[in-house]
């Protein structure tokens, strides 16, 4: 896994919620490459709740659209924006988890749209609580996604 490095942190105005190391407010997502896969691990953090200790819905889909839009920079070497996302959030995310692993990749491009199939966020382990022998866990986020570039 090779991590990607964000080629508009020093450039001044860049204050991207999704990505912008210096954005106090935003998510500070950052992106790794793995084949045809980009993946990001992300802390939750307390500031971000939807209720008590439960990471808030609009959170889970700036970061699914994050990754996105980082699968088609990589990926296609050019930036696009969502035209459609579709979101059925299956399981709630705890803001005390120590991380969530997210995956996407590109499924298909038609022209000059792009579909990126359910990119998946399983709850990784945390120290808190034990899982089954069940892994990955259930997925917390699936979203098929159309961009235009």
């Amino acid at each position: 896994m090779k991590k990607i490095i964000n080629p508009w942190k020093n450039v001044e105005g860049y204050n991207c919620f999704g990505c912008a190391p210096h954005n106090e407010a935003g998510v500070k997502m950052e992106f790794y490459e793995d084949g045809n896969e980009v993946i990001s691990i992300w802390k939750p953090r307390a500031e971000y709740p939807g209720w008590l200790n439960t990471l808030h819905g609009g959170i889970q889909a700036v970061l699914l659209d994050e990754i996105c839009a980082w699968v088609i920079l990589r990926k296609l070497q050019t930036t696009g924006v969502t035209s459609k996302m579709e979101t059925r959030y299956r399981k709630s995310i705890s803001t005390l988890d120590a991380h969530l692993v997210l995956r996407a990749s590109i499924k298909e491009q038609r022209r000059n749209l792009v579909l990126a199939p359910k990119p998946s966020a399983p709850i990784s382990p945390s120290p808190r609580r034990k899982r089954s022998k069940k892994w990955p866990s259930p997925l917390a986020m699936s979203s098929p996604k159309r961009c235009y570039r």
